[in-house]
């Protein structure tokens, strides 16, 4: 229920709004603004700047800041619970917003952007630090930069991902951990041991496959 304490929020913002139109199909409206010292679903978040604009049944919003304490649990029903601090710059666009034809979520959506991950913990993983810097558009993507430290897991990764029917993916991806007991915990899989794993993911939305290597040190499956 949004009526539930998780998702209370307080919002302190200055901003401007401008709109024109008296209809869905002829609507303009757009907004800028900052936010200062809010909460959002229980996640603080300091000085936060957004842009947003809406034109043509089109959405596109921008927003740079800092947030602490986000538990992605209390936001996402099924995610694990954490508490992750760290800076995002991200833009965030939807073709079509109403009108008469619906499209799908993976043609619709459109997101870039930036994070950096502060000291962390998610699903009892503890996290040294993390950053992500990619975009998705039209069924196609780019990981420019993933990595990803901690005493756990380290991990990294780029490339371009198809998830269309015409293009090719082509992401390298290295994941190494001493203790797997932790990242079992994370993703709900009874492992341990030590392992490192190295490889490729291919292909698009028809077939998309891996290959690589794996060495492992004391692997066991419960």
């Amino acid at each position: 229920s949004v009526t539930s304490d998780r998702f209370s929020s307080s919002i302190n913002a200055q901003f401007r709004l401008s709109g024109s139109g008296t209809s869905l199909a002829s609507l303009v409206l757009g907004a800028t603004g900052v936010a200062r010292d809010s909460t959002f679903v229980g996640a603080s978040f300091g000085d936060t700047d957004f842009n947003v604009r809406f034109v043509d049944h089109a959405l596109t919003a921008t927003s740079r800041g800092e947030v602490t304490a986000l538990d992605p649990a209390r936001a996402i029903d099924g995610l694990p619970r954490g508490k992750l601090a760290g800076q995002f710059d991200i833009a965030l666009g939807f073709k079509q917003l109403g009108g008469n034809q619906a499209l799908p979520l993976a043609d619709n959506m459109s997101l870039s952007g930036r994070l950096v991950v502060r000291p962390s913990v998610l699903g009892g993983v503890k996290i040294d630090q993390a950053e992500v810097d990619g975009s998705y558009a039209d069924r196609a993507g780019e990981i420019r930069q993933l990595t990803l430290a901690g005493p756990a897991l380290r991990a990294t990764a780029s490339g371009a991902v198809s998830l269309n029917d015409t293009g090719q993916s082509q992401i390298k991806y290295h994941l190494e951990s001493t203790t797997l007991a932790d990242v079992g915990r994370l993703v709900g899989v009874p492992i341990w041991g030590a392992a490192t794993l190295d490889g490729t993911l291919t292909g698009n939305r028809a077939n998309l496959q891996t290959s690589g290597s794996l060495k492992g040190s004391n692997v066991g499956y419960q």
